[in-house]
């Protein structure tokens, strides 16, 4: 496990739904697929990844079947309202169709 997801970890916040930091390499992808994860809604914008991290991570998910969304957000910045109505019905579709 990567010492980013190791450091700053999920939780499970409801049913079906876990919130945390976001997978680096094939071994944070291979806990997530454990737990029965099919899909991750992925807030981070692609500077925020070292050099070819971003691309590992989405190699594990797609190895694992794992399917990935992107709503890139700015950490401690003023989020864009769209953005979050965005992630929100997003989100709010999943847990209707209870996918975790």
């Amino acid at each position: 496990m990567s010492t980013w997801f190791r450091t700053y970890g999920f939780t499970e916040v409801r049913p079906d739904l876990l919130v945390g930091a976001y997978p680096l390499d094939q071994r944070d992808v291979a806990l997530l697929a454990s737990m029965g994860v099919k899909r991750v809604l992925n807030l981070a914008e692609d500077s925020e990844y070292r050099e070819g991290e971003r691309e590992a991570a989405e190699r594990a998910l797609e190895a694992a079947g794992i399917e990935e969304y992107r709503i890139s957000m700015i950490d401690f910045g003023s989020l864009s309202e769209s953005a979050l109505e965005e992630a929100i019905d997003l989100l709010d579709q999943w847990l209707t169709d209870g996918v975790r």
